[in-house]
């Protein structure tokens, strides 16, 4: 039986995690331009806490408050996400600890060196790998914050830019003067058609925004002699000012970021599998998709591949778990483009009650050549 006041203290301990990330968010604001990505990658963490905090702990009708079977495994599994993040927590700290006591010059020229590159680099993995392990876990209760926004302003580009190149080639005319020179081109019948087709798709994503956090409503239900089967519900996000601030910062960083999305398109998965604990080939049988936009998946693979000579965490495409699930992606499929390994980090190892079996969990990063 779990004893509840150490569940208290637990959540007393995220509380506190919390906060000090808040700080952290604070102490890095006026740090050199060495630590940008650093603070980019701990303030999406602090997006995720902050939905933690107000929609999770807060919340008397979350899914760790209820009173159900579920409350107590959930509430373990919260406070073993949020003390793992701690870790790349504190190893941010030390890092900004060191910047601090040797001064900006030394700090700089330890930063740059192959054994400062690669700790910065194995920092932020572990960053982005506990960032979205801990968005996996929200989300499996209808709480995602970060990721449908990035998708969102995805598809907004990738619209933006068919229109303009469609508008380019359609009003484009090839009809030269007696110069030698082209003609001016004329102005469209339908010169904001381009505008309209952009404002509908703004307010249709609005709409359905709206629709999905509006409140549920309970209206008495009919009397009935069958009873109803019992439906699992999920947790309602809960204003917050705080959270829609951080939330307006993060969408202001990506719709102001020009990198493009490139020519691979990329897919991220947490694997869950087992081995006998007096050995045996690993089993890999459960994929779970995690949504993330294309520029964050890239950019998990670019910071996961440099992690990758240092750290242990790390895993290559030669991994059984690897292996596997590009064989089902690829499975039946008759187009060219076929998936292949990206990027992938163990999440976790752990051992049955009888430790009879050595369960782990890996995040794999697959991509493909775009169409």
């Amino acid at each position: 039986m779990v004893d509840p006041i150490s569940v208290a203290s637990g959540l007393m301990t995220v509380l506190s995690i919390i906060r000090k990330t808040i700080k952290l968010v604070e102490d890095l604001s006026s740090a050199p331009s060495e630590f940008t990505t650093t603070k980019q990658h701990l303030h999406s963490l602090s997006i995720v806490f902050e939905s933690v905090k107000t929609d999770l702990i807060n919340n008397n009708r979350s899914i760790i408050n209820r009173p159900n079977n579920l409350r107590s495994a959930k509430r373990n599994e919260l406070i073993r996400l949020v003390s793992t993040c701690d870790k790349s927590i504190q190893r941010i700290e030390k890092i900004l600890k060191q910047y601090r006591t040797v001064g900006h010059s030394l700090w700089k020229a330890w930063r740059w060196s192959d054994k400062g590159r690669q700790e910065v680099a194995s920092v932020e993995a572990d960053l982005m790998f506990n960032t979205t392990v801990l968005n996996v876990y929200l989300s499996k209760e209808g709480l995602e914050t970060m990721w449908k926004m990035e998708i969102s302003i995805e598809a907004i580009k990738t619209l933006l830019e068919k229109i303009i190149a469609g508008s380019a080639g359609g009003y484009n005319t090839k009809t030269a003067t007696p110069s030698g020179r082209r003609s001016p081109k004329k102005k469209a019948k339908h010169g904001s058609l381009p505008s309209a087709v952009l404002a509908s798709l703004f307010i249709s994503r609005l709409k359905a925004k709206v629709k999905e956090h509006r409140k549920l409503s309970f209206r008495p239900s009919k009397t009935s002699s069958v009873p109803k089967p019992l439906k699992r519900v999920r947790t309602i996000p809960v204003p917050s000012k705080r959270k829609s601030t951080l939330l307006s910062q993060y969408s202001e960083r990506l719709k102001n970021d020009q990198a493009r999305l490139g020519t691979f398109q990329y897919e991220c998965y947490i694997v869950s599998g087992g081995q006998y604990a007096f050995g045996g080939p690993s089993i890999y049988p459960k994929a779970r998709q995690i949504g993330r936009g294309q520029t964050q998946l890239a950019e998990l693979v670019k910071v996961f591949e440099a992690a990758g000579a240092v750290d242990a965490s790390s895993i290559d495409k030669g991994h059984r778990a690897a292996k596997d699930l590009v064989k089902s992606r690829n499975y039946g499929s008759k187009s060219r483009r076929k998936w292949e390994f990206a990027a992938g980090r163990i999440e976790s190892i752990s051992s049955s009650p009888h430790g009879t079996v050595r369960t782990r969990k890996v995040m794999i990063v697959i991509k493909r050549p775009k169409a």
